[in-house]
């Protein structure tokens, strides 16, 4: 009983510090998985991502992305391609694809990384970016009523839900 007391009050210590703690979100993008600036004595940035796209044996693995939002997104990031930053754009202004079953939290995950990738893309203009935000703020508003609809979203993917809205807010944050 003692024990349990000193336990409980040790938990509510330990979130009450956490609840007060101030997150930071890094204040431009791209801020998901690389930046402009290291973060951290082995944070990934931007250049170092071009410079690794750059080497002769990255040539296969950027020939194949070429499907999916991130793949779009990265590949004109890294490599400059034009034309699949111009196919990104397209569909991150329409809503995000959704299939209705465990991989919801992943879709909507990946379109948060194409929306970061190209936020400051040369032609993502502000109306574009406005529809590709309020998609993507639909898709993780979906995932969310989701979370209060039954047990289905832990079904076979229980990472996604929670990937998919923590990728969107810090996508959208600011």
């Amino acid at each position: 009983m003692r024990s349990s007391f000193w336990m409980i009050a040790f938990l509510l210590f330990m979130c009450s510090g956490l609840c007060a703690a101030d997150f930071e979100v890094y204040p431009s993008h791209p801020r998901l998985f690389f930046r402009d600036s290291a973060w951290g004595e082995r944070g990934l940035t931007l250049a170092m991502v071009k410079a690794r796209a750059a080497r002769p044996e990255a040539q296969p693995v950027l020939e194949k992305l070429n499907r999916s939002l991130p793949d779009l997104a990265l590949r004109s990031l890294v490599a400059g391609d034009r034309e699949a930053a111009r196919e990104a754009i397209r569909r991150l202004q329409q809503p995000v694809e959704r299939d209705g079953t465990t991989t919801d939290g992943e879709l909507v995950a990946l379109a948060a990384l194409a929306l970061d990738w190209l936020w400051n893309d040369p032609e993502f203009s502000d109306t574009a970016k406005a529809k590709a935000v309020a998609n993507l703020a639909a898709g993780a508003d979906s995932l969310i009523h989701d979370l209060g609809s039954g047990a289905h979203i832990f079904h076979t993917r229980m990472y996604g839900w929670a990937t998919g809205v923590g990728l969107a807010g810090l996508a959208l944050h600011g």
